[in-house]
């Protein structure tokens, strides 16, 4: 505790600097053997709570003092943490050099180390990484869709360019009768796109809005739709048996 303390009053009031200032500080004292795992989680922490150019000058300071290192390192730690606090620190440094040990973090089995992971990777190239993140959401099954979305959300323009195509072949393939393997589909990607705050058109919801529908799927529809397009669907559902649904109708309604 007196370790962590003394480290505080030295650098907490240098990263407050560099975050205000118009300059990093010209001159950092040495970080004293231990003080990287110190530093790397006060930097990440400035770094959560910035933006523009005060999260531009503490990205120099990381360059500065080598954190990328560190966090190369922690990428292979056993501990969930140092390797999630390493993959927030290569993707905050934006060091494109980091990609292809991000991309393999994105096949771990923990949807935490994945999501922090395709965070990382669309902070380094978000038209790049969108298709790669978008497949891994679409399997993950099991995912904290809150979680999920909470990391994500930044991001939701080129990610709902990626997911559209999902819900338009689910759509296509609805209105053409073959809906045997689509509706799981679009159950899971109506709750992402709820979560994610993506808003798919009218047309794209519509056949979604149908009473022999899944109720998931039902409700994730009415939660999505936006205005007053899909107005005569949703008023068709006011009796549905189920009353989960009569729910989300009054919901959408008002």
């Amino acid at each position: 505790l007196r370790q962590d303390r003394q480290f505080d009053e030295v650098w907490h009031p240098l990263l407050v600097q560099a975050a205000l200032s118009d300059t990093v500080p010209a001159v950092l004292p040495p970080l004293q053997r231990g003080d990287d795992w110190r530093f790397l989680k006060l930097w990440v922490r400035f770094q959560a709570t910035v933006k523009g150019a005060s999260q531009e000058r503490l990205r120099q300071l990381g360059w500065a003092l080598r954190c990328e290192q560190w966090a190369r390192t922690w990428l292979d730690s056993p501990h969930r943490s140092e390797q999630i606090f390493g993959i927030l620190c290569l993707g905050y440094l934006r060091d494109e050099s980091a990609w292809e040990p991000l991309a393999v973090r994105m096949q771990d089995a923990r949807n935490s180390v994945f999501i922090y992971a395709a965070w990382a990777l669309l902070q380094l190239a978000p038209d790049r990484a969108a298709p790669m993140v978008v497949d891994q959401l679409m399997h993950r099954r099991d995912l904290n869709v809150l979680q999920a979305s909470t990391v994500l959300r930044p991001f939701r323009t080129c990610l709902n360019q990626q997911l559209t195509p999902w819900l338009s072949a689910a759509t296509s393939a609805q209105t053409s009768g073959d809906t045997a393997a689509a509706i799981v589909d679009v159950g899971w990607w109506l709750r992402l796109g709820w979560g994610l705050g993506l808003k798919p058109t009218d047309d794209l919801l519509s056949p979604w809005l149908d009473a022999d529908q899944p109720m998931d799927v039902i409700i994730g529809a009415l939660r999505l739709l936006q205005g007053p397009g899909g107005l005569h669907a949703v008023r068709t559902l006011v009796a549905h048996p189920d009353w989960q649904v009569r729910t989300q109708v009054a919901v959408t309604l008002g």
